[in-house]
Parts: structure tokens; sequence; C-alpha cells
């Protein structure tokens, strides 16, 4: 989880958590909004180093985005973590919910009581805002003090719809991006 949290920091917004934002096995909705173009490139933190998290970005389809961290060690070691996001919309505040996915780019899956194979996804969400031209961006990570447990959608969507613009509902520290057009 503190992985995943680092690790969206780029992924403006696809990009880079802090602290542990709010975790759900839902999401917000299904993916819908088309990925736009802009987002496709390479992201780091605003005030970062030179050895500093990468985060690239690519699509997966039009509605879903690949993440991909990198990381580097000081003694210049590369570890690589492997995402999948997608943006939901509520009125006009957009929202990024992205979950870990294997090196192979395919969803994470459990064995569940009667022997199937299910999806196991754990959906990390994130206020995000930018600029029209998509070079900056923040990341606002969901408070994870949050202890309504949602079973569907629909139930995470309305709480979302209702508390969308009070401020308790994110964590203080947010995570400012830039495209790096690498």
């Amino acid at each position: 989880m503190k992985k995943l949290s680092y690790t969206f920091a780029l992924v403006f917004m696809a990009f880079v958590f802090m602290g542990c934002p709010l975790q759900t096995k839902v999401a917000i909705d299904e993916p819908s909004i088309k990925i736009p173009s802009e987002m496709i490139n390479t992201w780091e933190k605003e005030s970062s180093d030179k050895d500093a998290d990468k985060f690239v970005i690519t699509k997966d389809n039009e509605f879903v985005m690949r993440i991909l961290k990198k990381s580097t060690s000081s003694s210049g070691d590369v570890t690589k973590e492997y995402y999948k996001g997608f943006i939901s919309r509520i009125d006009k505040v957009e929202f990024l919910q992205i979950y870990e996915v294997d090196d192979d780019w395919k969803d994470k899956t459990t064995t569940d009581d009667q022997g199937n194979t299910v999806p196991n996804k754990e959906y990390y969400l994130y206020k995000f805002t930018h600029g029209s031209a998509y070079i900056k961006a923040t990341l606002y990570p969901l408070t994870e003090n949050v202890t309504d447990e949602f079973k569907t959608s629909s139930e995470l969507h309305a709480f979302l719809d209702k508390y969308k613009d009070i401020s308790f509902l994110y964590d203080k520290d947010t995570e400012k991006y830039i495209r790096t057009d690498d």
C-alpha cells in the first residue's frame, strides 16, 4: 500500500501517492472517459531531483491507461511497478482511480471459495486537477479516514457526489507533477 502511495505520485493523474489514499474494492464507475493524448507521456514530481521516480503513461485502451513507475536507487538499480488507471467525473470534479497489475499488464487475480479465479483489485482514489495542456497536474489523495465500506459502485458514487466539494474528504498533502516530454 505504501509503495503504491509513492507510485501514483506521478501518474499525476495519473501520479504517486502521499500517505495512504482511500482504498476500495469497487470503482466509482466503469472506465468511460477517453484518456487525453496529452497524458500519454512521462511524469515526475514538480520539485524532484534527477533521480526522482518517473511515471510513464501509455494507453491500455481508449479509456484505460497503463502506468509504469520506474524508481532508481542510489546504487543505480531500477525497480518497476505496474498499474492501470482511469478517470471518472462527478459533475466537474475528476477522479483518478488506479490499481496494481502484474508485470505483464494483466489484472491480479485470486481464488474464491468455490475455486474460481476472480479479479483482485484494490482501487486507490485521487481527485486530480490539471491545466488544459496537461503540463502540470495535482493529485489530492482521498483520505483513508473515510470509514464507510462501499459494496457497490453506486454507493461510492453517491458518497463522492455528496462530499466531493468538502475538504475533509482529501488528505492535506498534495502531489504536484510535471510532464517531462520524454
